[in-house]
């Protein structure tokens, strides 16, 4: 009989048009929920495909510059600002490992990932300080 013709793509039976919609715009969360992915599943995406762990690496890079110039606010020049920046930072540092041990049942690797960061940025603030380049 030929092609077979779809509004979203020619000659391809495996696309089929999405399912209806409720009409009346309430969705239930089973419907939601294979949308839109978890943030276990988005994160672990970026851990476990090997070609983004460079992204991951800058991500953290750019955390712990961050957490090394609170750390030598909070320390160095002694301001409320930097305190302040510093306190909010392990709250959802432990806020994470609290997470991560609630859904995994153990530390995992986005666990490491912030331990790496927090010392790294102690690190980057100590060496930073030392030779004045902060």
């Amino acid at each position: 009989m030929g092609l077979l013709v779809y509004p979203f793509g020619i000659g391809d039976p495996e696309l089929t048009p999405p399912p209806p919609r409720p009409v009346d715009g309430a969705s239930s969360e089973e419907d939601r929920s294979d949308q839109s992915p978890s943030l276990e599943a988005f994160l672990m995406y970026y851990f476990e495909n090997s070609s983004l762990r460079p992204i991951v690496a800058i991500v953290v890079a750019h955390f712990a510059v961050g957490n090394a110039f609170a750390m030598l606010a909070a320390f160095r020049d002694h301001r409320a600002s930097g305190f302040l920046a510093i306190v909010l930072l392990l709250i959802g540092s432990v806020q994470i490992l609290r997470w991560e041990r609630r859904k995994r049942g153990h530390l995992g690797v986005i666990s490491a990932t912030v331990a790496i960061t927090w010392i790294s940025s102690l690190l980057t603030a100590y060496f930073g300080n030392l030779y004045r380049i902060l």
